[in-house]
């Protein structure tokens, strides 16, 4: 199953950010986003940070999304947490299952 490249500029695209910018600001948060680029298909991958502190990785498991934490992220404080969107999941570009 491959999923798709997702198009950043796209109406469908810019409708899904601002529905998950509205469950942040629903739970009091405000993440900073960072997108790396995964070699050698150059696989946009999204990070979202929340918070100061000592660093936390999550990397969400099922669908790879982090919007399933909204509720538990306000109750991380001191804590700098890094939320990894695994490719196909939160925005971040899909890939190949069938190449894994």
């Amino acid at each position: 199953m491959t999923q798709p490249i997702l198009e950043h500029d796209s109406v469908a695209f810019q409708a899904a950010r601002n529905a998950e910018n509205q469950l942040w600001a629903d739970f009091h948060l405000k993440p900073k986003t960072r997108w790396f680029k995964i070699a050698p298909d150059d696989l946009r991958v999204r990070v979202l940070e929340f918070g100061h502190g000592d660093p936390v990785l999550v990397v969400p498991g099922n669908t790879g999304d982090p919007y399933a934490l909204a509720p538990l992220l306000p109750q991380l404080v001191g804590y700098h947490v890094f939320v990894m969107a695994r490719p196909g999941g939160g925005l971040s570009d899909g890939f190949d299952h069938e190449q894994v």
